[in-house]
């Protein structure tokens, strides 16, 4: 066989073209690559401004709930702070018309209270005069209703009657009816007497109790503290009880 003529029958590739067609394959993928990657940035700033579009979208109706319940809070506010303004309005005139009416009640109990001591004071007086006297105590003047602070201007004292003459004074608590909490806070007043009077500290000072009716025993206490007892016996006449140990001087 010819050598020459077989080597000039062999068909070799063409290898430029191959380098196109691959160079060719490679400018196509770069541009799909490149077509894609716009794509996907197109639809990245899509999907983003769709984002920050619902953002807005969901950050306008919170605020439009907020709004919408602060103003709803507020009105409810208004109307609570409207209420109360009225209740306590309503609530102070009723404490107003409470406290006018117990006033009332309070000085028609103490003008009435005084009518009644006045009564009694009338009534047992007399009696107090004469049987004060069978017991060496002459009366030669009476106070009544006498009112004083002590030296500090603290406090005050009042006393219903007073019987003395220039030696004794017998100091009278009048009721109506009298408890042993009444004899109790007579008897502390008493213990500073000669403080709240200062210018009648150079006398004998006794003390009584003056009532239509004695509640529990009131006047056996008063008379076991050393108090005279001027109680009511029926017919407008009052007697006098000594103290059953020796009278108590203040």
């Amino acid at each position: 066989m010819n050598t020459q003529t077989t080597m000039s029958n062999i068909q070799f590739p063409d290898f430029g073209a191959f380098l196109e067609s691959i160079k060719e394959n490679n400018r196509k993928m770069d541009e799909k690559a490149e077509q894609y990657y716009k794509e996907q940035k197109e639809r990245d700033a899509k999907w983003e401004a769709e984002r920050r579009e619902q953002d807005a979208k969901w950050e306008a109706e919170r605020r439009e709930r907020e709004a919408k319940w602060e103003a709803e809070r507020k009105e409810r506010e208004a109307k609570w702070k409207e209420r109360e303004a009225k209740w306590d309005a309503e609530r102070k005139e009723a404490n107003e018309q409470i406290n006018k009416t117990l006033a009332e009640i309070k000085r028609l109990r103490e003008d009435n209270s005084s009518k009644w001591g006045r009564m009694i004071e009338a009534l047992c007086t007399p009696t107090a005069l004469k049987l004060f006297k069978e017991r060496n105590i002459g009366i030669e003047r009476i106070s009544q209703e006498c009112r004083t602070a002590n030296l500090w201007g603290e406090d005050k004292m009042e006393v219903d009657v007073m019987y003395e003459n220039g030696h004794v004074l017998v100091a009278t608590e009048v009721k109506m009816t009298c408890s042993a909490e009444d004899v109790r806070y007579f008897l502390s007043q008493m213990e500073r007497f000669k403080e709240y009077f200062p210018g009648l500290a150079d006398r004998t000072v006794y003390g009584a109790v003056a009532a239509i009716k004695f509640n529990d025993g009131a006047d056996t206490f008063a008379r076991r503290k050393g108090l005279f007892v001027i109680p009511f016996t029926g017919e407008d006449t009052f007697t006098l009880l000594d103290p059953t140990i020796p009278p108590k001087a203040f």
